[in-house]
């Protein structure tokens, strides 16, 4: 049985505004029980374990490059420090920016080949 999983990267341009999105969609052999640590809202360390992937069972992979239209590209930073609205507006652009890339022939034909 083979996994297929896919990362993503956003490219921005020298004014840092969103150019490219880059996803790499990854066939892997075996999935990897992951465990996941952060901060609750009270400050508490929680953790909580995952199945994921990792670099090691990687088989083969495609890379697609979605050149972000105007009308969608953001110059909004997401992480630290948090701002609400912001990582809100960049979560809202990123599954733009996915769904998208998932409606190309080339995304397509990369799940096809790695299949």
């Amino acid at each position: 049985m083979v996994f297929l999983n896919f990362k993503t990267q956003l490219i921005r341009d020298e004014s840092n505004v969103s150019s490219i999105y880059k996803v790499t969609v990854q066939k892997h052999s075996a999935t990897t029980e992951l465990t996941q640590t952060y901060n609750d809202e009270d400050g508490n360390e929680q953790s909580y374990t995952y199945d994921g992937f990792t670099d090691d069972t990687i088989l083969d992979s495609r890379i697609i490059n979605y050149n972000i239209p105007e009308a969608d590209k953001t110059s909004v930073v997401p992480g630290h420090p948090h701002v609400h609205e912001e990582e809100i507006e960049y979560q809202e652009c990123a599954t733009k920016w996915l769904n998208a890339v998932k409606q190309t022939a080339e995304y397509t034909t990369a799940k096809e080949e790695l299949l």
